[in-house]
């Protein structure tokens, strides 16, 4: 496909091209004369039209950074919205010089700047698959949620492929965030976690459940949930029940709230660790903060030897 050919009175006309000639009737001249004091004119302000030696520097070792980190040269020029081979040509050396404005929109790229179909790393896609199948939900749940084939989700869960795409990873991380506070029916899924010794949810903070060195911070394996309302009632009223994990974060937060008892203690109770008990906590007053609403206190005041200051007044409220 052809290229089209400039409109006359444009300084591109004037300029002509290979195999077309330049233009030289007066409303390219003009055109050309006023693009040329343009220029100068931006130059003298101190914003040249075409970048300098520095931002064109920093331009290049920019999108170096973005190659490295995965992008191509595709994505680069899609979130920039500028075109793919002016890309390649930078990277390659063919092209020495840029304008500003375009130097200025490659820089601004950043790595979260990526389309669904980039490859990104499945380390937490992993992780939330497991803890959907620890919390017993059934392939095929996660299949419905995710809209990815139940094939696609055992992969994912198995560690068949390091990377993915970025559309595979937003389909289960926007599936888990929906799944997670609920138990699935599926006892049989449930044991395939614990067989193959993979972790609940709260192992994983949310700052780390993406970072592949992130160890977690493992609880005890959990039967399934007795059946019934009220089940966290039940069992703070000293009934013996099995929590499920939706009850398991309301009684966690009512030791948190209402008792004096250290996060050693509440963990001990819930059989967990002190660790995933601190995490579930804190995880879930992010959330509700997020999300505006009130964010749960430790209502319990811990007794001091001395007198309290009124900075450590506000501290323990």
């Amino acid at each position: 496909m052809s290229r089209s050919i400039p409109e006359h009175g444009t300084s591109a006309r004037y300029k002509g091209r290979q195999n077309l000639p330049g233009c030289r009737c007066r409303p390219c001249t003009r055109a050309a004369s006023r693009a040329d004091a343009e220029r100068r004119l931006a130059r003298l302000s101190g914003t040249p039209r075409s970048a300098d030696a520095v931002l064109f520097e920093r331009t290049l070792a920019h999108l170096r950074s973005l190659v490295a980190r995965d992008m191509s040269h595709g994505q680069i020029g899609r979130s920039a919205g500028v075109s793919q081979s002016t890309v390649s040509q930078l990277l390659s050396g063919q092209r020495k010089s840029l304008m500003s404005a375009t130097a200025r929109k490659l820089v601004g790229v950043q790595i979260t700047d990526r389309t669904d179909t980039c490859m990104v790393s499945t380390v937490g896609a992993m992780r939330r698959t497991q803890a959907l199948y620890w919390m017993a939900h059934r392939s095929q749940t996660i299949a419905d949620f995710t809209g990815l084939h139940e094939d696609t989700v055992l992969g994912i869960a198995r560690g068949r492929w390091e990377r993915t795409t970025a559309a595979r990873v937003n389909a289960v991380g926007a599936a888990y965030d929906q799944l997670v506070m609920r138990y699935g029916d599926s006892p049989r899924a449930h044991q395939f976690a614990v067989d193959n010794a993979w972790h609940g949810p709260l192992a994983w903070d949310d700052d780390t459940i993406d970072d592949p060195s992130a160890l977690p911070a493992t609880d005890a394996a959990q039967p399934l949930t007795t059946e019934g309302g009220n089940v966290a009632d039940r069992w703070l009223m000293g009934e013996s029940v099995i929590l499920g994990a939706e009850d398991r974060i309301q009684v966690l937060l009512h030791l948190y709230q209402w008792t004096d008892q250290t996060p050693e203690e509440i963990a001990a109770r819930l059989g967990m660790t002190a660790s995933a008990a601190e995490q579930a906590w804190f995880r879930h007053r992010r959330k509700e903060r997020a999300a505006g609403r009130p964010v749960p206190w430790r209502r319990v005041w811990e007794l001091r030897d001395k007198n309290l200051t009124k900075n450590e007044m506000g501290e323990a409220a």
